[in-house]
């Protein structure tokens, strides 16, 4: 047996190389000479290390480990509270950290007391680990209402800490609008100012979960979940100008389930804008699809009425900003396209504001690297209140993929003023971050910079490819060998882009349009023999893809080129201003397979 001693704390303790040995094995009773610093310990399963409780005191909120593994762990605590033993919980991931973990106690005002033991767990095979030292600490409790603040000479910020630390109060001390402080809707755990991101919702390996009538995937939500469960705070400092937190989220559909999940959010008030800079990483062990990530979401009070953004390709250079003051609930599926505001190909100006008119008023939010914007406004009333039920809601969306112990990271700044002042704000901040992360891991999704002509899309031109928007479960790229675009299944099931029509220079009416013509390749390294595809034709009252209202095609699976014809004409929903069509280029597919495109034509 392979012995080693380290130094945790003043503990000094053997480690054995670990496979199947239960933990009794793992402890020597005559010390060897010890190392300072200890050869790398292979966590092949769970191994127990009892700790001396003299050395770390009767009384600790915070535990505070110093490690290297070369992959991601769970670590479990055992200590007593109020003199009954507890198991805390904590997820390592991998590389060299200095992580501290707040007891389970810690927002309750509780001490912890008599720590005993800790287990590592491996998540992802054999992981080599490194133990530098172990200490506890009692760092200050927060407030009894949960809130921390940082202010300015502009502004007020509240973090909700019973929320898990995500923004739910901004006061803007300029603020003209008669009757209103907090610019923040607060009305419960899903709204404010705070990350949230959507996984897998594979019933084989996800609990069933449901929200608004419907399934729903697996979904860390910072503030909480919808049964109002809070998300537990993981870490917390507070500076003189910045509140860094670190959050274990629930599962938003879910009752009180805590998600493998961590997110960090830094908060700072420089000047004229507030910034936060985010990180979040799954711990899960899932594969999930890609999916439309909020990045944040924001939610403001219901008095601010009008939606604006830059929607043109000359950025940065006072071009007419678009605005919209009728926007509808974002989550109705009869509202989803008039919600969605795809970014165009060049468009670097990427913020919007939430104003209220003919005041001039109101809160703006800046994401660089993002290729959507979704807004609308629930129940809308024009509440002053930041509780009431009715609220405004925008979202920066990229499509991501989370990758397990892989982390995300992005950074937005938030301004307040007039629409002038706010775009003049973010104008002279618009370097502040490049976000590389979310150039890096997302699945492109913005449209053209001018007009398509959606009679003829010629694909074999790589500046057609932002026509094929929303992608879900597919990746989409230029493949410069075969001259056209490639349909990449990401997840073997529901792949699927839309052709949003509102993106052409006329508007297209669905009796003219009597077939479609697709020009494809299915290559015969795909696993399997046969597919199919659907088109879901959103024409006239139809204005969302609907069940039953499709046409269907069969390819021709060689490896060579083909011209699929769908026919169009005389079906009795095809009639009126044609809005989008949904392609589901494979109703069946496995993971990996593709198909080509060189074309898609919509003829008489």
């Amino acid at each position: 047996m392979k012995k080693h001693w380290m130094i945790l704390g003043s503990v000094l303790l053997l480690l054995t190389e670990c496979g199947t040995e239960s933990p009794s094995d793992t402890l020597g009773t005559e010390p060897e000479p010890a190392y300072i610093l200890p050869e790398s310990l292979s966590v092949k399963e769970a191994v127990t290390i009892p700790l001396d409780p003299a050395a770390y005191g009767d009384s600790f909120n915070r535990i505070t480990l110093d490690y290297t593994a070369d992959g991601p762990l769970q670590c479990i605590f055992r200590y007593t509270c109020d003199g009954e033993p507890v198991e805390d919980a904590f997820f390592l991931e991998e590389g060299s950290f200095a992580f501290s973990g707040l007891t389970a106690s810690f927002m309750d005002r509780e001490s912890a007391g008599v720590l005993s033991e800790v287990t590592f767990v491996p998540l992802d095979g054999s992981v080599s680990l490194e133990l530098h030292a172990l200490e506890t600490q009692t760092v200050p409790f927060p407030d009894s209402s949960g809130m921390q603040y940082l202010e300015n000479e502009r502004f007020k910020l509240g973090i909700h800490l019973k929320w898990g630390g995500a923004i739910s109060y901004i006061e803007d001390k300029t603020c003209p609008l008669d009757g209103v402080q907090n610019l923040v809707n607060e009305a419960d755990t899903g709204r404010l100012i705070q990350q949230s991101w959507y996984g897998t919702g594979e019933p084989e390996i996800y609990n069933d979960a449901e929200f608004n009538n419907s399934g729903w995937v697996y979904n860390p939500v910072q503030g909480g979940d919808k049964y109002m469960n809070h998300s537990r705070i993981i870490d917390l400092s507070v500076t003189e100008d910045s509140i860094y937190i670190k959050t274990q989220a629930q599962d938003w559909a879910l009752n009180g389930h805590l998600t493998p999940s961590y997110m960090e959010n830094t908060y700072t008030l420089q000047g004229d804008v507030i910034r936060v800079d985010n990180r979040f990483i799954d711990f899960s062990g899932w594969e999930h699809p890609v999916a439309g990530q909020e990045i944040p979401a924001f939610y403001t009070i219901s008095y601010l009425d009008s939606f604006f953004w830059y929607d043109g390709a000359s950025p940065w250079t006072g071009d007419a900003l678009s605005v919209r003051d009728n926007l509808q609930f974002w989550g109705d599926p009869a509202f989803q396209n008039d919600s969605d505001f795809p970014v165009k190909h060049s468009n670097t100006e990427t913020w919007c504001a939430w104003i209220k008119t003919p005041e001039d008023y109101g809160i703006g939010l800046y994401v660089p690297q993002v290729d959507r914007l979704i807004a609308g406004r629930n129940a809308y009333n024009g509440s002053r209140d930041p509780k009431n039920s009715a609220c405004n809601y925008f979202a920066p969306v990229n499509r991501i993929r989370l990758v397990s112990y892989q982390p995300i990271e992005y950074s937005y700044l938030i301004a307040a003023g007039s629409v002038q002042s706010i775009r003049d704000t973010f104008t002279a901040h618009r370097n502040f971050t490049d976000n590389a992360d979310l150039t890096a891991q997302k699945i492109y999704n913005r449209v053209p910079d001018y007009p398509m002509d959606f009679s003829a899309l010629d694909f074999t031109d790589p500046a057609t490819l932002p026509v094929l928007t929303a992608p879900l479960n597919t990746e989409l790229s230029y493949d410069e060998t075969e001259g056209a675009a490639k349909l990449y299944a990401s997840v073997g099931f529901d792949v699927q882009s839309t052709l949003n029509f509102v993106v052409s220079d006329r508007i297209l009416q669905a009796e003219e349009i009597g077939k479609v013509l697709i020009e494809y390749m299915v290559p015969v390294t795909n696993s399997r023999s046969a597919y199919g595809c659907e088109f879901f034709l959103c024409a006239g009252e139809v204005t969302h893809p609907t069940g039953g209202i499709s046409v269907r095609g069969e390819y021709i699976c060689d490896g060579q080129y083909h011209t699929l014809e769908i026919p169009l004409a005389g079906l009795d929903f095809w009639k009126g201003e044609v809005h989008s069509v949904r392609f589901d280029h494979f109703n069946d597919c496995g993971d990996g397979d593709a198909l080509y495109l060189r074309s898609i034509r919509f003829v008489p």
